[in-house]
C-alpha cells in the first residue's frame, strides 16, 4: 500500500484510489486464485470486519482532528490574540516566538521580529531596567516588572510593563536547550499619558502657586504703601508731640528772655537746646519717611565701601558699650560703589543698632564685606540683580534672634519690638535706601541664634547713570 501517499480526506477519495491501485496489479494474477464457496463467504466476512474496523478508526480519526482543530484554535485564542503581547526570548536575548498581538503592538511584522534583539526594541533611556531585571532573573531572583517605552515604527510611543520569567530545559528532553525567558508586554500607555498629563497639571498648579505668591506679595508690597495712611496718622501723632514741645518751650523762653538774670538765661538756653533737639528728631523722621517711600533726593557719588566701612566700624565701637564686640573684615578690592554716603550710614547705623538692643547683656558684631560676580541672572542670590560686579555687606550678630512673625513685619512703617522707646522706621528706611540706591536687602534670623543683615549693593559701573 505505499503507493497511497496522499492522506483521503473522506471516503469517495479512498476508494477511488483504491480501485486505482487494484487495476494496477496484475490481472492474470487474481483470475488464478479461484476460490471455493466457503473460502469467498470466509474472506468477504474477513473484508466486512475489516471495513467496520476501518470505519471505526476513521471516525476516531475525524473525532481527534475535530477536537485538535478546536485546540488549535483555542490555542490561537490564548496565545495569538491574547490581550498582551507573548515573547520568547534566548538566553542571549534573542526573541525567538512572538504572537500576533505582540507584533501589532509594535507595529513589525512577526517574520520581521524573530532573530531580534528584544532590547533593540526598547528606547535607550530604558534599557537598563529591562536588563536590571534580566540580570536578576539570571541570579535566581525574582524580578518586579518594569515599565519601559517600546520602539515601533510608526504612531505614538508605546508604553508597556514588562513581565518576565525564566524557563528551564527539561530534565527529560532528549536534546535539552538553553533556558529561555517568557516575556509578556501589557500596554500602559494610557496610564503613562495619564501620569504625564498630571505631572503637567502639577506643574501648571506649581506656576499658579508660584504666580499667585508673586502676586500676594504685589499686593503685600501694595498693601504696606496702603499703610502710608497709617504712617501718616502716626507722623500727626509724633508731630503733635514734637510741635507741642517745641511751642511750649519756644512760648516759655519768649516770656522769660526779657530782663532775666543769667540763671533764668541759662535755663532759656537749655530750653532752646531741646527745642533743637526735638526739631532735629522731627527733620530725621522726615527723612526716614523719605527714605522709606523712596521720594529722597539722593547726594550720590564714588564711594568706596573699604574706606567707609572701615572708618564706621572704628566710629561705632567707640559709642557702643564695652560689652559688644565690633570687628569689620573684608576681602574686596577697589570697592567702589555710586551712592549717598549719608544715607547708607544711617541705614548700617540703624543695623547695628537693632543689634545692639538684641544683645542687652554684650556679644558680638561683624561686619564683613565681600565682592562677587553675577554672569547670569539665575545665578544671582536675589532675583532681579544685573549681571557684573557686586558687594555684599554682611552684618552678623549673637543678639536673641527673632521668630518668622516678626521678620514678617520687618519693613511695615512703626512697626517695632521696643515700643514705646522705638520708632519702627529704622529697618523701612534701610530697605527704601538700599533700593533706591540699586541695591537689595535680606535679613535672615532664628530665636536665640542672632540676625543675620546682608546689603546687596551694584558696583559704580553698574549703579553710574551713565551705566548701560
Amino acid at each position: 500500500m505505499s503507493a497511497l501517499k496522499n492522506d483521503p480526506s473522506n471516503q469517495s477519495d479512498l476508494r477511488q484510489q483504491a480501485e486505482q491501485f487494484l487495476q494496477s496489479e496484475d490481472d492474470d494474477q487474481i483470475r488464478s486464485q479461484d476460490l471455493t464457496g466457503d473460502e469467498a463467504r470466509r474472506l468477504v466476512h474477513e473484508l466486512r470486519v475489516h471495513q467496520i474496523e476501518l470505519e471505526m478508526q476513521n471516525e476516531a480519526l475525524q473525532e481527534s482532528r475535530i477536537a485538535l482543530e478546536r485546540s488549535q484554535a483555542k490555542y490561537f485564542d490564548l496565545y495569538e490574540l491574547a490581550p498582551v503581547g507573548y515573547f520568547t526570548v534566548s538566553d542571549k536575548g534573542i526573541i525567538l516566538e512572538a504572537n500576533l498581538t505582540g507584533a501589532s503592538m509594535l507595529r513589525i511584522n512577526r517574520s520581521q521580529l524573530i532573530g531580534r534583539g528584544m532590547g533593540s526594541l526598547i528606547a535607550g533611556p530604558y534599557q537598563d531596567h529591562y536588563y536590571a531585571q534580566r540580570n536578576q532573573l539570571l541570579r535566581g531572583h525574582a524580578a518586579p516588572a518594569c515599565q519601559v517605552q517600546m520602539l515601533r515604527s510608526t504612531g505614538f510611543p508605546l508604553f508597556v510593563q514588562l513581565d518576565s520569567l525564566v524557563v528551564n530545559p527539561h530534565p527529560e528532553d532528549p536534546q535539552p536547550s538553553a533556558i529561555t525567558f517568557r516575556i509578556a508586554l501589557t500596554d500602559v500607555s494610557d496610564e503613562v499619558a495619564i501620569k504625564m498629563s498630571l505631572r503637567e497639571a502639577n506643574a501648571g498648579l506649581e506656576t499658579a502657586l508660584v504666580q499667585l505668591k508673586a502676586s500676594q506679595k504685589a499686593r503685600h508690597e501694595q498693601e504696606q504703601f496702603a499703610t502710608l495712611g497709617q504712617m501718616a496718622a502716626g507722623i500727626a501723632h509724633e508731630f503733635n508731640n514734637m510741635l507741642a514741645a517745641i511751642l511750649l518751650l519756644t512760648q516759655l523762653s519768649l516770656r522769660g528772655i526779657m530782663g532775666a538774670s543769667a540763671e533764668k538765661q541759662i535755663k532759656i538756653h537749655d530750653n532752646l537746646k531741646l527745642v533743637e533737639a526735638e526739631t532735629l528728631r522731627a527733620t530725621n523722621m522726615v527723612r526716614s519717611i523719605l527714605d522709606f517711600s523712596q521720594q529722597a533726593i539722593l547726594q550720590k557719588s564714588a564711594l568706596d565701601l573699604v574706606t567707609f566701612l572701615g572708618d564706621l566700624t572704628r566710629s561705632l565701637q567707640s559709642t557702643l558699650p564695652p560689652t559688644i564686640h565690633c570687628t569689620f573684615t573684608t576681602q574686596a578690592e577697589d570697592a567702589v560703589i555710586w551712592a549717598d554716603a549719608d544715607r547708607l550710614r544711617q541705614g548700617i547705623v540703624n543695623v547695628i543698632t537693632n543689634a545692639q538692643h538684641a544683645m542687652p547683656n554684650g556679644g558680638d558684631l561683624h561686619l564683613e564685606l565681600t565682592q562677587f560676580t553675577v554672569t547670569l541672572p539665575t545665578q544671582a542670590p536675589i532675583p532681579g540683580m544685573k549681571t557684573g560686579t557686586w558687594f555684599r555687606i554682611t552684618a552678623t550678630d549673637t543678639g536673641q534672634g527673632m521668630t518668622a512673625e516678626t521678620l514678617a513685619h520687618l519693613y511695615e512703617p512703626f512697626f517695632t519690638t521696643r515700643s514705646p522707646l522705638g520708632t519702627g522706621l529704622g529697618l523701612a528706611q534701610l530697605q527704601g535706601t538700599i533700593i533706591q540706591q540699586n541695591g537689595h536687602v535680606q535679613i535672615t534670623s532664628q530665636p536665640g541664634q542672632g540676625t543675620l543683615v546682608t546689603l546687596y549693593l551694584p558696583a559704580a559701573d553698574l549703579a553710574h547713570p551713565d551705566a548701560g
